[in-house]
């Protein structure tokens, strides 16, 4: 199965090719362009935002490689696209809370994914959804079974009733409509929105940070995305209007230089602070006459924003009421590449431990320079929630209820990926065996109610098989004991 990753930052747009075999993510070509027409984290111009989508695909499609060496092939190459995935800023979200309470049966009953999907339904209800506002993911969390909470799965269990608390992550219609459009233009279609911050969180949390709760933020250019995650979900997000590139503004504004020059000497300056030079040379713009300012006074200039940025930032955890799930931060984006952001940080945070360290996710294949750099983080956050790698249960944003797989599930990812309902007939008087390519749609596992997208390719049935009964009705019994086999 391959995967397109788009990654709709206010700087840059990401992209990534990725293929997902059932035993790991691939990464086979990525890609990053300027971003044009979105500012802050939203669109302001419908024909830019769109050509920059346009061209981040070209591009990423353009460069894709085909060897562990790296080897580029043909730019005239098509690749085949299973499924997309897009990101969506926090400044275009809302974080609503729900729940749900299922009555089943007095004398107790199990549990079913229907019972799972009813009371997630039911949780938007509670939550009191504005008319203006769609929700673009259903996360629940904090399940409740026979007056027991914390229960990880309730899947199967025997109960009279059922209780859970739901994180809805919601956006404006209209907005969600310019999103469409921009897409549309683009020629992106069939796709999944995203998070951008679910993302993030995908990719960089461990198993530890999410069983005693963290606070991911991820800075970006013009943007900070803002969650707290807990009961293995997401179970409250926010963002908050500053970035990297507020920095650079800054530095520009003092020093009388392009954006551009004030960016190289803000990339630089934990370089300049750390070294032997202290002090930086410069050109204020229209002039030829070098200036020079020293390492200090830059250091006062950066600081001040970080120190408002992050003291802001803590104060909306503070307020969200959630603050108490919090034992641990994790910064990602471009600013967690300032040195000592996570020194700030500290004191900044209650003295929580702050991590700014990315570590490659293990479900990655191979190796490559991105899977540790913050600014990623989003993209391939993106590829693991396509290839299944999301939380237990979630609404997605086509209202579609996943289920998080198990690894043995995967293990047909690979072979059985298209959706068609064709057969194509072999001779029947020969006496050889006879081989069956057929594509089915919508199969049902019993008693659990999964419907599964599977492709089964050349599944030979002897002859001798088929004598009793017609032909399609043998068939399609073979087949049905074949699929229960392999799953």
């Amino acid at each position: 199965m391959n995967i397109l990753a788009i990654d709709l930052g206010s700087s840059f747009i990401k992209t990534a090719i990725v293929k997902f075999d059932g035993d790991g993510i691939k990464l086979l070509s990525i890609f990053k362009t300027p971003t044009y027409g979105i500012k802050s984290g939203k669109i302001t111009s419908i024909e830019d935002a769109s050509n920059s989508i346009r061209r981040a695909v070209k591009g990423v499609k353009e460069s894709i490689s085909v060897n562990n060496d790296k080897t580029v092939v043909s730019k005239s190459l098509s690749v085949n696209i299973d499924k997309i995935v897009v990101s969506i800023s926090g400044a275009y979200t809302n974080s609503l809370k729900g729940f749900s309470e299922l009555t089943l049966d007095t004398d107790g009953a199990t549990i079913t994914r229907k019972d799972i999907e009813r009371a997630i339904e039911n949780s938007k209800i509670s939550a009191g959804i504005p008319k203006e506002q769609i929700p673009i993911h259903v996360l629940p969390y904090k399940f409740k079974a026979n007056n027991t909470d914390n229960i990880e799965d309730p899947l199967d269990m025997r109960a009279s009733s059922f209780r859970l608390e739901a994180n809805i992550i919601t956006m404006n219609k209209n907005d969600y409509e310019n999103i469409k459009q921009i897409l549309s233009i683009a020629d992106i279609n069939k796709y999944d929105l995203v998070s951008s911050i679910y993302a993030n969180s995908l990719y960089c949390l461990n198993s530890d940070e999410k069983e005693n709760g963290v606070a991911i933020i991820d800075c970006g250019a013009q943007v900070c995305d803002i969650a707290i995650y807990s009961y293995n979900s997401l179970i409250w997000m926010n963002h908050f209007p500053f970035g990297s590139a507020h920095i650079t503004n800054d530095i520009a504004k003092f020093l009388t230089i392009t954006n551009e020059a004030a960016d190289k000497i803000k990339l630089q300056f934990y370089a300049f602070k750390n070294g032997e030079n202290n002090a930086v040379d410069y050109y204020k713009t229209g002039s030829t006459t070098k200036d020079t300012v020293s390492v200090d006074t830059i250091a006062k200039c950066v600081n001040s924003r970080v120190d408002e940025m992050l003291e802001c930032i803590y104060a909306s955890i503070s307020d969200s009421q959630y603050e108490r799930y919090v034992s641990s931060v994790v910064l990602t984006g471009g600013c967690a590449k300032f040195g000592d952001i996570s020194e700030k940080a500290f004191p900044k945070f209650n003295n929580k431990a702050v991590r700014t360290l990315i570590n490659k996710n293990k479900f990655f294949i191979g190796e490559s320079e991105y899977y540790t750099q913050p600014e990623y983080t989003c993209l391939f956050g993106l590829c693991m929630y396509a290839s299944g790698f999301h939380t237990k249960y979630e609404l997605n944003s086509n209202g579609i209820l996943l289920v998080k797989q198990k690894k043995k599930d995967f293990d047909i990812i690979d072979n059985y990926q298209s959706i068609e309902n064709t057969i194509k007939k072999t001779d029947l008087n020969n006496e050889d065996n006879i081989e069956i390519d057929i594509k089915l749609n919508d199969i049902e596992e019993n008693n659990k109610n999964v419907k599964k997208e599977i492709k089964i390719e050349g599944i030979k049935i002897e002859k001798n098989k088929i004598k009793e009964k017609n032909f399609f009705q043998k068939a399609w019994e073979y087949i049905c004991e074949t699929l229960e086999r392999r799953f």
